[in-house]
């Protein structure tokens, strides 16, 4: 089988099974590769050592990964650099400053978009397959203010658009994620950093924005012409963005999606048609899974960007959650998720017959296997932060109990910060007839931090409750609680439920 199908095949049932796609599931396509050898190095030897080739004569990884080593770079516009950024921040020792990333003139542009075309040719002529540069889904590094770094290049972009293509017409400082205020997004590739990193002031672009969007295309496209056979692109987790690009393509997802199954059931009971992005009303979790979408069909837009030049250009998404990252590279021909966390839900056991965790009931006898899931939630977009082990039966006997158990493991990023959660329920809803059980699990109190009561902390907990089904069926689980950060008032004894998938 083809790899970028039967890749495609997995991924369509990897997200099937975290809920995020159609929730009937479809076969699992087993799914095997011979390993690779992948080789990264941020340096600049590939460029200023010709001899340093001969270290890879003798065995040619299959994927090398030649740093940041574009035509022109996705931080700070066409400067002479072809090293990582990372490594020279400009601090104690270090060397990068405003005039190590001076604009190139257009002939030097020239030189050095020959000196890449020349430098891939002869890797690949010793035999590597596959070589790619790295670019970021969203950071752009400078000043707006003093219009150094991206905004210089900004300022001077019509020397430059034999390569970089038409300017833009709004100023990047508009490309910027935001938050529901207006203000753009803190954070290490957002706002600024210390002062001693100086030229590595970083901001955060929405790839919603046109003009951002439009600019990644346009560096794909030069990548591809140069000689690359696909980009490694950093970053790729969904930024939790309100800009005016963001609330429009959200309303125009559920205009033309209302009726698939998980948005229906996300959105019950309210008024389709009066959501917005930022109203409290619209459920986080609608609002996380049309991220990751639009997301993985950013990462099908770049790949098309190459298409002209390279019908197999590879897109390599990196992204922070095996979860996520299947569901954003499912248009990709490689995925990488760095420091993830577990996808959701995860059972040591069978895996369930369902995308969602549910409890089947019957009239007759019922063998109550209990499985216990894997349970995290880190949600960027509320500070919330929890692990837990949840534990319930896969069936039940109308009529006979039936146990249920939440170990809460930890609250909170730390124990040092003052995040808790209290008033903690499980909700069974039988899917034939919408009848609910709410059962209480008595936590004694807040488990993480002071909460509403002000008690002292209490890091970890078991709760447990008993259930008896009344009548038979196929019952979903959410678990819910209240939330408290003292850091984020918004987020202060905030209630929280979730279907559990």
């Amino acid at each position: 089988m083809d790899a970028r199908k039967s890749l495609g095949a997995l991924l369509l049932v990897a997200a099937v099974s975290t809920g995020v796609l159609a929730a009937e599931r479809e076969p699992a396509v087993p799914v095997t590769t011979e390993p690779i050898v992948y080789v990264l190095d941020y340096s600049d030897t590939f460029f200023t050592e010709p001899e340093y080739l001969n270290r890879f004569k003798a065995a040619p990884p299959d994927l090398l990964h030649m740093g940041k080593a574009t035509p022109i770079s996705h931080l700070w516009g066409p400067v002479r650099m072809y090293r990582g950024e990372n490594q020279w921040t400009g601090g104690p020792g270090h060397t990068l400053n405003w005039e190590n990333i001076k604009l190139l003139t257009p002939d030097q542009v020239a030189e050095r978009i020959e000196h890449i075309r020349e430098t891939l040719k002869a890797y690949h002529g010793i035999g590597i397959p596959e070589i790619a540069p790295y670019i970021s889904y969203h950071t752009i590094a400078g000043d707006h203010e003093k219009r150094l770094g991206f905004w210089e290049f900004y300022d001077h972009w019509d020397k430059y658009t034999k390569w970089a293509g038409p300017r833009p017409a709004q100023d990047p400082f508009t490309w910027l994620a935001v938050d529901k205020k207006g203000k753009f997004l803190p954070g290490s590739c957002g706002g600024y950093s210390p002062d001693y990193y100086a030229p590595l002031h970083r901001y955060r672009c929405c790839i919603n924005n046109p003009d951002w969007s439009g600019w990644q295309c346009q560096l794909i496209k030069l990548n591809a012409q140069v000689g690359y056979d696909g980009c490694f692109i950093d970053n790729t987790h969904p930024d939790p963005c309100y800009c005016d690009h963001c609330k429009t393509k959200f309303r125009e997802f559920l205009a033309e999606n209302r009726n698939l199954d998980w948005v229906h059931r996300l959105t019950e009971g309210l008024d389709v048609a009066r959501l917005a992005l930022d109203s409290d009303k619209t459920p986080e979790e609608l609002i996380r899974r049309w991220r990751l979408l639009y997301t993985g069909e950013h990462m099908r837009v770049l790949h098309e960007a190459a298409g002209d030049t390279d019908p197999e250009y590879k897109i390599f998404p990196n992204s922070g959650r095996i979860d996520d990252c299947l569901v954003v590279g499912s248009q990709c021909a490689r995925l990488m998720f760095e420091s993830t966390f577990a996808p959701g839900l995860m059972s040591t056991d069978e895996p369930p017959e369902t995308a969602d965790v549910v409890i089947q009931v019957a009239d007759g006898p019922a063998e109550p296997k209990r499985i216990p899931y894997g349970y995290q939630l880190t949600n960027p977009a509320t500070k919330m932060e929890m692990k837990a082990t949840i534990t319930v039966p896969t069936k039940a006997q109308v009529g006979k109990p039936v146990e249920l158990v939440v170990d809460v493991l930890a609250v909170g990023a730390s124990k040092a910060d003052g995040d808790a959660a209290e008033d903690f329920y499980l909700l069974l809803r039988n899917e034939e007839n919408g009848n609910e059980a709410r059962l209480e699990l008595d936590s004694g109190g807040p488990i993480g931090g002071t909460g509403s009561s002000r008690k002292p902390k209490r890091q970890s907990g078991l709760l447990k409750t008993t259930w008896t089904p009344k009548s038979p069926g196929t019952y979903s689980v959410c678990f819910g609680f209240r939330y408290t950060d003292d850091s984020y008032q918004h987020v202060r004894l905030r209630p929280y439920e979730a279907r559990l998938s």
